[in-house]
């Protein structure tokens, strides 16, 4: 194999004569020096590299003659597409180089709702051109003799559908607020919280199948486990939200086979190590749409939540999505964002640890909760956490108001009746 490898875009064969490009005539003579009689790789994407001998130099050309070749099989067994969402700045430039080194087949750029970079038609077409010099760069470092495809950029939704009609391939998402997943199983497996961890196929001789996961993600695979699981087996799902989800499959032949469920239980940890036995005793669970659900596998279900010491209470999707954004979605983005405003005013980290009491941290305490869990629980309940909000902010304005105006009755007064609460708490406690 020659030490020294350029990409050359024309055709290639045995003892013919070839001149080099612009861009690589001048590397070739500026930065290795070369002379007559020298040698070197040239390759095409073919699959080969040729052994190509300087026949001539001048100031304006290099020509050689191919010699030899040679068959190069650097590539990985695996084929791979990498849907890569656009990156600004130059990391779009680092993530090609590192994906080619890595074998990726081909790369398909995305643009995204959130995509900083804006490409019309012909800045498109600069880009494109330019990734796939990257590519061809990072191919002559690494040995490749096969070219990874560079695809002209799509919408993420379009790619989506597009991936629809494309069967028996396997297809992952990479996401850092998923990077623990696989931690998680070996780790609920070395705890004893699940006996063996499958996959999707495990689902066909399942009895019951509980989603618990962003709602976000849990809408897509509630469609994908009712087309595989069994006639008598029943899914629930665990999500903050139930209006989206049961919208989703409402005209599904195995609807019958979904409850949607909502544990009013848990803690701001997540990940196996915070599993808590008993969790659910004497918790309350919200079914929505019963009427939608066989009665043979709902009471069994049911059956089985009492068993466990839960409270049951029905309601439509619509009311519990209402009713949840005040008394949990709120409570969250309130935590939130008072944690926000301590950690924005006060820069010096001792001071808050040294100066929060139990009050100030059973108030944060909901700010410990994954923005990956939270943040589609939002979105998707969206119009009922506005009104919320909007009737929170101004009850938040009314006191600054009163503060203002040094009316501290009336301070006294909102505090007194909303003591109201702990009656309140303490009857369904």
């Amino acid at each position: 194999m020659e030490e020294n490898r350029f990409y050359h875009s024309e055709n290639l064969e045995l003892k013919h004569i070839v001149e080099l490009g612009a861009q690589t005539h001048i590397h070739a003579t500026k930065v290795l020096r070369l002379k007559v009689g020298d040698q070197f790789a040239l390759f095409n994407g073919d699959g080969f590299d040729y052994v190509a001998r300087v026949i001539e130099l001048s100031k304006h050309k290099t020509s050689v003659e191919i010699i030899d070749r040679y068959e190069v099989n650097h590539e990985s067994p695996l084929k791979i597409t990498l849907a890569q969402g656009l990156a600004a700045g130059d990391k779009m430039d680092w993530i090609i180089q590192k994906a080619v080194e890595l074998g990726i087949q081909s790369i398909q750029p995305l643009l995204t709702e959130r995509s900083i970079i804006k490409l019309d038609r012909e800045r498109a077409d600069k880009k494109l051109e330019h990734w796939r010099t990257v590519a061809i760069s990072a191919c002559e470092q690494t040995g490749r003799s096969i070219i990874p495809d560079i695809l002209s950029p799509i919408h993420l939704v379009q790619w989506l559908s597009n991936q629809n009609q494309i069967a028996n391939s396997l297809k992952l998402i990479l996401t850092p607020a998923k990077a623990q997943n696989l931690n998680h199983l070996k780790e609920a497996l070395e705890l004893g919280i699940i006996d063996l961890a499958g996959d999707l196929e495990t689902v066909r001789s399942a009895d019951l199948v509980v989603l618990a996961l962003p709602v976000n993600a849990s809408i897509k695979l509630l469609i994908q486990v009712l087309e595989l699981i069994p006639t008598k087996a029943i899914v629930i799902d665990m999500g903050s939200t139930k209006k989206a989800i049961c919208e989703s499959v409402d005209t599904h032949p195995n609807r019958a086979n979904f409850l949607a469920t909502h544990p009013i239980a848990g803690t701001e940890f997540s990940g196996p190590s915070a599993a808590v036995k008993g969790l659910f005793k004497n918790k309350t669970n919200i079914i929505c749409e019963l009427d939608k659900t066989s009665k043979a596998l709902s009471t069994k279900i049911i059956a089985l939540f009492n068993k466990m010491g839960m409270r049951i209470r029905k309601m439509t999707a619509i009311d519990h999505d209402k009713h949840i954004a005040y008394v949990s979605h709120l409570s969250h983005i309130s935590s939130f964002m008072l944690g926000k405003t301590v950690i924005d005013k006060e820069k010096n980290e001792i001071d808050i640890f040294d100066m929060a009491g139990s009050g100030f941290e059973s108030t944060v305490r909901l700010a410990k909760s994954s923005p990956a869990m939270w943040t589609p629980i939002f979105e998707q309940n969206k119009e009922n956490v506005i009104e919320t909000l909007t009737e929170y902010i101004h009850n938040l304005n009314q006191f600054k108001t009163y503060m203002e105006n040094d009316n501290f009755d009336a301070i006294f007064s909102e505090m007194k009746n909303t003591n109201h609460i702990k009656k309140i708490l303490k009857g369904i406690a």
